[in-house]
């Protein structure tokens, strides 16, 4: 890609991104450590002063004739991990390339980022690929953050990837035990049943059993209910609510019974003494299973 030569030393950088160095007339060359399919233009002040070019705007300078040519940190950033309601542990890797690498984590809302924190270890040497974290504490919950992996050295700066992680969301807890009456008649109007505020709910889904009305209370922790004719025994039920999802689930079983019917009077007949009397031919004085609805 391109060659350059200050009397009798000189420099060629491939395309494969190597910078070879020859020191004789190009009669024979050499290969410094450089980084491979990076550098791609070079030049040089005098056979010590040099400076190559790299993708990405990746600027190498040399004070040495380029033998090695000092290399900005290798950064990777990895998946967060441990990512909770409000805390996370953000990954990284970072290659020092031989140079004392000081290491950060960026992360924020958006990829301005704006929050800066330490990474354990907080300094790398060596050319060894090395694991490095951070813990971050005092998110939201529910929501996406970017972040990414940063080293700094002698030879310059090399941010890692954008990456984004979102934090957990914390559903509502157990529904406790309703409250309220459990035998009813048809007709029962009003009837109260209630349960202890849910812990992270900012809502309540209740339901009654079929052809019975929930009067007021809907979305709060007391509801009325009324029962007209015909209703079925069954549950009333509770769920808290908030943006995460439903929580756990409170019953209780509601028995309505009906109302007797009125008895029906028929005439018999009259007794020899003259008093009348009569007989039910329908009628119940003692409502579903015994339960009294009179």
């Amino acid at each position: 890609n391109d060659l350059y030569f200050v009397g009798n030393t000189g420099w060629v950088c491939t395309q494969d991104g190597h910078v070879f160095r020859t020191a004789a007339a190009g009669a024979t060359w050499e290969l410094p450590p450089t980084p491979a399919s990076t550098l791609r233009y070079i030049a040089f002040a005098d056979t010590e002063n040099g400076w190559s070019l790299g993708i990405l705007g990746m600027l190498i300078h040399t004070t040495n004739g380029g033998e090695p040519l000092p290399l900005p940190p290798v950064i990777t950033t990895e998946e967060a991990t441990n990512v909770m309601e409000t805390s996370a542990t953000l990954n990284g890797t970072v290659n020092a390339n031989n140079l004392e690498t000081t290491v950060t984590f960026e992360y924020g809302l958006t990829t301005t980022y704006g929050y800066v924190v330490t990474s354990v270890p907080g300094t790398v040497n060596g050319s060894e690929v090395t694991p490095v974290y951070a813990d971050i504490t005092g998110l939201q919950e529910n929501t996406t953050y970017h972040y990414r992996c940063v080293g700094t050295n002698s030879a310059g700066t090399t941010n890692g990837n954008d990456m984004s992680f979102t934090t957990a969301c914390a559903l509502p807890g157990d529904a406790g035990t309703i409250r309220g009456m459990t035998d009813v008649c048809e007709g029962d109007m009003g009837q109260v049943y209630t349960i202890d505020p849910i812990p992270g709910a900012t809502g309540y889904n209740w339901a009654v059993p079929a052809g019975a009305i929930i009067g007021s209370g809907q979305n709060t922790p007391s509801i009325t209910v009324d029962f007209p004719e015909r209703v079925q025994s069954g549950l009333v039920s509770v769920f808290g609510t908030n943006d995460c999802g439903p929580g756990s689930e409170s019953n209780l079983e509601v028995n309505v019974y009906s109302v007797p019917d009125s008895p029906v009077i028929e005439y018999v007949g009259v007794w020899p003494d003259g008093i009348l009397y009569s007989q039910s031919a329908s009628g119940n004085h003692a409502g579903n299973s015994g339960h009294d609805c009179c």
